[in-house]
């Protein structure tokens, strides 16, 4: 007699449905390929030991998953419980086809007990994951049938593994089955689960062949739902399950700060040049896989400061809103792609038609909402590219259709006549320094340093204080530097983020030949945008240097005891972390140690700070652009700062004190808190 539990004709019938789902689950994810190789090529294949270590902190590790401690440590348990129960599973289907089948180290008890307890974890976090769905109801999670149907099947998957577990155990007790085991008793009591299952079952009194139905029936269940599940998946938005690996895996290996080059000469040599994208098939391949491996879980939309104060723009419904265009209009270009490959001819075909992303998938206004901050991008646990997108629209409404505000125009015309957004004339680009002792590179062309100024800094009144004090610190320390001068002009960040990819290049193809023909090295900057363009951006244009960022620089000094703050501020102040200087080059610290070392001060944290930090709303142009709709992100920030009851806001961004000061004045608390940059707080202390 057979030990197992599967006739013949069973058997051959989960071959067949083995084969079936397998068939389905491979057509579905070919077909979702094609679909994002519509866009166009990129090359992230390289730097593969990058790209190993983004895999094991950001999909094995779950390291941005667990950043959110209770829902984060609930899908942490159901990503670690799959891995662990999907080995089971194997075990579990091929043992229809031999019922002593295991893979090596799993035909133990104890591994059983390891895979019942994470399928308890499981349950538990199931229960607390259908009461957020339906009772909690958080705003910034899509609530939707998908996600319940997803749970219920997981939910079925959990349970009727565990009772076929206390069946099988059931029959393994009682004497004379086909499932009798020598010592059955010591052989089951780790698998506690199962083993009390058996216990209840056993007092039923149930006959063998009532026992052999219903572990059959609940083993069916299981692997049926497996296959079932197989099936969905690819077919669901709970691609993310498998889009997610290669999402992490293929992620960002070049710096945050680094938007996409664009070749201009070759692009001008085209027949018919394009910029930016308008266009599903204008994104990448790996910004088209960014949508199915979006979850809806929000967190993008939870953190974003536009979408908090009120402004049309959603960074999930951003990539929601592709996914829909890709799946609606893609499939009409695969369809098409078919027709013509048999020689069928197409009418009004889709690919030479009109099928625009602005106006008929985004809203400008959603578009030109966007600050750059890349809070939702440091939020999205599967490594979502959001702000790329955004501004690679953005492009080709500058480039390609000169579509954009009367402010915007202002600025990128003050730019390129005057090299600043401002307008100022350049002449007066170094007026800021008189009185002081700085020199030129024309003057001191062997200095260690450039400080590049900035725009800001050179005719913003308020940010001229900012580089005063700064000199004076630089000077006390010994620091050998100088400045460009009249020959410095904007570094290009305001023209880049707005889209205006040709003015940037020819603003950053300025400063470079001028700072390599004094042959410069080293760069100090007091301005994030400035930073993290010459740091992570001008390489792309050969611009090679060693930049440090004024916090960091002082703080460094500090420690080496070349600056030695010694008089008390006896103050409580709140540090705002700027943008592009937090979350685009991870400078965190650096600007608190500071601070903590000068005698007196009370340093307080905001709510939303470090990584979390929100945004003052200068970034991404929009400095330069009237804020018309919601609340201002100025002002919204200034009231998370007058919580913590400080008296100081400090910043290190000149973007970022405008912004403060403005919000300050604007809500009338001139006269209980006050913003000054950490290099004023400091000079106050010397």
């Amino acid at each position: 007699m057979s030990n197992d539990f599967l006739s013949i004709v069973e058997k051959f019938s989960l071959f067949f449905i083995i084969i079936v789902s397998l068939y389905h689950f491979f057509e579905a994810l070919k077909y979702k390929i094609k679909l994002i190789t519509l866009g166009k090529k990129e090359d992230r294949f390289k730097e593969i030991n990058k790209r190993i270590k983004l895999f094991i902190d950001y999909v094995l590790l779950q390291k941005k998953v667990l950043k959110e401690p209770i829902y984060g440590l609930m899908h942490g348990i159901f990503f670690w419980g799959f891995l662990i129960i999907t080995i089971e599973t194997f075990n579990f289907i091929a043992q229809g086809f031999d019922k002593d089948f295991h893979l090596p180290f799993t035909g133990n008890p104890y591994f059983l007990c390891i895979v019942e307890s994470v399928e308890l974890l499981v349950i538990i976090a199931l229960g607390f994951a259908f009461y957020r769905r339906l009772v909690i109801r958080p705003n910034n999670l899509s609530l939707n049938a998908d996600g319940i149907i997803i749970l219920s099947f997981i939910t079925i998957l959990m349970f009727s593994a565990l009772l076929k577990d206390g069946f099988e155990i059931a029959m393994a007790r009682t004497e004379g089955t086909v499932f009798t085991i020598q010592n059955a008793e010591n052989y089951f009591k780790p698998m506690y689960i199962g083993y009390l299952i058996s216990n209840i079952v056993l007092l039923l009194n149930l006959n063998t062949s009532t026992l052999h139905f219903f572990h059959n029936l609940f083993w069916w269940i299981h692997t049926l739902q497996v296959l079932i599940f197989l099936v969905y998946i690819p077919k669901s938005k709970h691609s993310h399950l498998l889009a997610s690996l290669f999402t992490v895996f293929f992620g960002r290996t070049k710096p945050y700060g680094q938007l996409s080059y664009i070749d201009m000469d070759a692009e001008m040599e085209k027949e018919e040049p394009k910029f930016g994208v308008n266009k599903f098939e204008d994104y990448t391949w790996r910004q088209l896989l960014d949508v199915y491996a979006c979850t809806e879980c929000g967190r993008c939309q939870k953190e974003c400061p536009a979408y908090n104060t009120g402004k049309p723009l959603n960074p999930k419904k951003i990539i929601v809103d592709l996914r829909n265009e890709l799946y609606l209009t893609g499939e009409k270009m695969l369809k098409e792609k078919e027709l013509i490959t048999a020689g069928i001819a197409v009418e009004n075909p889709i690919s030479e038609s009109n099928h625009n992303l602005i106006d008929r998938v985004y809203d400008k206004e959603e578009i030109w909402s966007c600050t750059t901050c890349m809070a939702c991008v440091e939020a999205c646990p599967v490594m979502i590219e959001h702000v790329d997108k955004i501004v690679d629209v953005r492009r080709h409404l500058v480039m390609m259709e000169a579509d954009m505000s009367e402010q915007v125009v202002l600025t990128l015309n003050n730019i390129e006549n005057n090299g600043n957004p401002w307008g100022i004339g350049s002449s007066l680009r170094a007026d800021w320094k008189d009185g002081l002792n700085v020199k030129t590179f024309a003057e001191n062309p062997n200095a260690e340093y450039l400080y590049f100024v900035g725009c800001a800094a050179s005719y913003d009144d308020k940010n001229k204080k900012v580089a005063r004090a700064l000199v004076n610190i630089l000077n006390e320390a010994g620091i050998d530097f100088a400045i460009l001068g009249k020959e410095e002009t904007c570094s290009g960040d305001p023209a880049r983020r707005i889209g205006n990819e040709y003015l940037y290049q020819t603003q950053a193809k300025q400063n470079i030949e001028t700072m390599n023909s004094y042959n410069i090295k080293k760069v100090i900057t007091a301005c994030p945008h400035c930073f993290n363009t010459i740091k992570n951006e001008y390489p792309q244009l050969n611009g090679n240097y060693e930049v440090i960022h004024h916090t960091e620089l002082i703080n460094q000094l500090i420690k080496e005891g070349k600056i030695k703050p010694t008089k008390s501020i006896d103050k409580t102040i709140t540090y705002h972390d700027p943008c592009y200087l937090g979350r685009y080059n991870q400078t965190y610290d650096a600007p608190r140690e500071i601070l903590k070392a000068i005698p007196g001060i009370n340093l307080v944290e905001m709510e939303k700070s470090r990584e979390k930090s929100f945004c003052c709303g200068a970034g991404g142009g929009r400095m330069f652009m009237e804020e018309t709709i919601g609340e201002r992100v100025n002002e919204n920030r200034v009231e998370q700062a007058q919580v913590t009851n400080a008296s100081i806001v400090a910043t290190a961004c000149p973007f970022c004190k405008t912004m403060i000061t403005d919000g300050i004045n604007n809500k009338s608390l001139e006269e209980k808190m006050e913003n000054l940059d950490i290099v004023e707080i400091l000079e106050k202390s010397l």
